[in-house]
């Protein structure tokens, strides 16, 4: 039954947020209902277009958070290394 009330909440937000048709930020708790966690970065939303999910685009940038390096920067580590505790 907790699923079906996460579905209806989840469409509510989202025709309310088609009645809006602005791209204002939408609260913490609209996010989690669309599915976007807190910590969602708007570089991210760039990738949905190479995934065919474009028509989510709008609902992430509204969820998204700035940033905190430019688009172009990557960071490099001069390596990596994996453990796994048995």
């Amino acid at each position: 039954m907790a699923n079906i009330g996460s579905l209806l909440t989840f469409a509510l937000l989202y025709f309310i947020k088609l009645g809006l048709g602005d791209s204002s930020k939408l609260s913490e708790e609209e996010c989690r209902a669309l599915g976007f966690t807190p910590n969602l970065l708007c570089n991210s939303c760039k990738l949905l277009e190479e995934h065919n999910l474009a028509a989510l685009k709008d609902d992430c940038e509204s969820c998204c958070k700035a940033d905190s390096s430019s688009d172009n920067a990557l960071k490099v580590y001069p390596y990596a290394e994996l453990r796994v505790c048995g």
